[in-house]
């Protein structure tokens, strides 16, 4: 049933009672309104409706420029528009809790400060009570460092000194000389570098290490230590082309 005919139906952002005025598909279609001494679809049709005849007065015209009635939908290309310039913010984040040790794999995108103020206080339903981000943050022994290693990603007492674990690891996926090419700044930032560095003791891998590209390259940390059993690389071969650059990591 359409809205307008079901008695029931109250439109609360309307700013009058139902018996006033004429909803405009109604009036386009010929209704003379609410009030019979005025024929407001004739009304409507001559100023907002349109297209009318070119042989009408200049003021009978096609008036439908005047209308507004779906202006609401142009914000919709702004919000798309704030949303690319903000979508580090709205990045998808996920932990991954190992049922058997509770260990948790944390992988947060290219979240940013906004986000990890906003999952704070979060809780969520476990089985021996309610499990808090906080909770998480204890038990994680390998993170994906969030954008880039970037100067506003991964916050210290929000972050860093809730992630209490021994066995801690981390990778960043970042290109420094890609990132100064582009002008992205100081990626990734030396103090996150060198925090992750006292965390993890020395347990982190980054995409441009030295030592990635080198075929018989190893890390600067033993392997197993912490939540890293082993790790497996590939440097790019030059007679491939593009591509091939890959680290692979065993995690406990």
């Amino acid at each position: 049933m359409n809205q307008a005919d079901d008695p029931t139906y109250i439109d609360e952002l309307s700013p009058f009672e139902r018996n006033i005025g004429t909803p405009l598909s109604t009036a386009l279609n010929g209704d003379k309104g609410s009030d019979t001494a005025v024929d407001i679809g004739a009304f409507t049709r001559k100023h907002y409706s349109g297209p009318v005849s070119g042989a009408a007065p200049l003021e009978d015209r096609d008036q439908s420029w005047r209308r507004i009635d779906a202006d609401w939908m142009g914000i919709a290309a702004d919000l798309a528009l704030q949303l690319d310039r903000g979508v580090n913010n709205t990045s998808l984040v996920l932990a991954f809790e190992l049922i058997d040790s509770g260990r948790v794999f944390l992988f947060p995108g290219d979240a940013q400060i906004g986000n990890w103020l906003s999952w704070k206080d979060l809780k969520w339903p476990g089985g021996q009570g309610a499990i808090a981000t906080a909770d998480l943050l204890a038990r994680t022994v390998y993170l994906k460092v969030a954008h880039h290693g970037s100067q506003n990603a991964t916050p210290q007492k929000q972050g860093l000194d809730l992630m209490t674990s021994p066995d801690l690891s981390a990778f960043i996926p970042t290109n420094k000389l890609d990132a100064v090419k582009v002008h992205w700044g100081e990626m990734p930032y030396d103090a996150i570098l060198t925090a992750l560095e006292a965390k993890t003791k020395g347990r982190v891998i980054r995409a441009d290490d030295p030592w990635l590209a080198d075929k018989n390259g190893k890390p600067g940390f033993a392997a197993p230590s912490g939540s890293i059993q082993a790790v497996r690389s590939a440097p790019r071969d030059p007679a491939r082309g593009p591509g091939g650059l890959w680290v692979e990591v065993d995690l406990a």
